[in-house]
C-alpha cells in the first residue's frame, strides 16, 4: 500500500517486496495502517515491523479516548489479520513489545521471563558448543544480533559486544562456515552475559 501526495492511498503491484534496505512486506503494510489510525486521531503508536503498541493518556473519568474494539473497527473494511494471542484486550500500565515488558508507570524495561530463559539458553549453548567444537560464523553473527537487542534492556552489556564483533571480522574463506575456535574474549564475553541473564531481578 503506497499513499500519494494529497493522502490517498493505492495498492502498489509494480513493487511489492520493496527495496533489500527497506522495511519488510508486513512492515510496510502496518505502516500504512499506523498512518490511517493517525489520520484518525489515534496517537503516538509504537511500531516496529508488525509489532504495535496504542500509548493512550486515560481521561478524568478513567475512561480512554479509543479502544482495542474502536481501533479495529477503524479499519475493520480493510482486512487486516490480527493475532489472536497477542497483544491486551484493554489498555494496561504494562505491556510486552519487542520481546520486552514495559511499565509505563514505573517507566521501567526488561525481558520478558520467556525471552531470557530463550537467550540465556542461547548463550550457555553456544558455551558449551565451541568446548568441542569450532564455530561458524553464522552462529556468532547470530548470537551478536540477539545480544545488540538485549543491550537496550542491558546498557552494560555494549561494552561486552566488540569481542563478538571484532571476531566475526577474522573469518577468512573456508572458516567462514568451517568455524573457527572462540578465542578467550569471546568465551569471556559470553559467560558474562550468561551470569548476567541468570540473574531474573535486573
Amino acid at each position: 500500500v503506497v499513499q500519494d501526495t494529497r493522502g490517498e492511498f493505492w495498492i502498489d503491484h509494480c513493487f511489492a517486496f520493496g527495496a533489500s534496505s527497506a522495511s519488510s512486506c508486513s512492515g510496510m503494510i502496518s505502516a500504512a495502517l499506523r498512518d490511517l489510525w493517525q489520520v484518525k486521531g489515534i496517537d503516538p503508536i509504537a511500531k516496529i515491523e508488525d509489532d504495535f503498541v496504542a500509548l493512550q493518556a486515560p481521561e478524568l473519568d478513567g475512561s480512554y479516548p479509543h479502544t482495542r474494539e474502536s481501533m479495529l473497527k477503524e479499519v475493520e473494511p480493510l482486512g487486516f489479520p490480527w493475532h489472536t494471542d497477542k497483544g491486551t484486550k484493554t489498555f494496561v500500565v504494562e505491556v510486552v513489545f519487542i520481546g520486552f515488558e514495559w511499565h509505563i508507570e514505573l517507566k521501567r524495561v526488561r525481558l520478558t521471563l520467556e525471552k531470557r530463559i530463550k537467550y540465556l539458553f542461547r548463550v550457555t549453548d553456544l558455551i558449551e558448543f565451541s568446548k568441542s567444537h569450532k564455530v561458524p560464523r553464522a552462529q556468532i553473527e547470530s548470537i551478536h544480533g540477539t545480544l545488540c537487542h538485549v543491550s537496550f534492556v542491558y546498557p552494560e552489556g555494549k561494552s561486552y559486544l566488540p569481542p563478538l564483533s571484532n571476531f566475526m571480522a577474522v573469518y577468512r574463506e573456508k572458516e567462514i562456515e568451517l568455524g573457527k575456535w572462540l578465542p578467550t574474549s569471546v568465551t569471556s564475553t559470553l559467560k558474562w552475559w550468561a551470569e548476567t541473564l541468570k540473574n531474573p531481578d535486573h
